[in-house]
């Protein structure tokens, strides 16, 4: 989390309100279902859970 952090700082970028991530929470499960070749992919959940954590901290 720090890195993104420091990325935006570096990049003079803010985060969005994200108000759609919340809204669509089933676009994003069925479109991240279809994800075809990656290896070790995570449960949604994780995935979804942390991004929730991590913009709820940063907004």
């Amino acid at each position: 989390m720090q890195k993104v952090r420091e990325i935006l700082k570096y990049d003079k970028r803010k985060l969005g309100t994200f108000s759609q991530f919340n809204k669509n929470k089933s676009e994003l499960k069925k479109a991240f279902d279809n994800l075809k070749g990656v290896e070790n992919k995570p449960d949604f959940e994780i995935v979804y859970n942390t991004i929730l954590e991590f913009i709820s901290d940063n907004l």
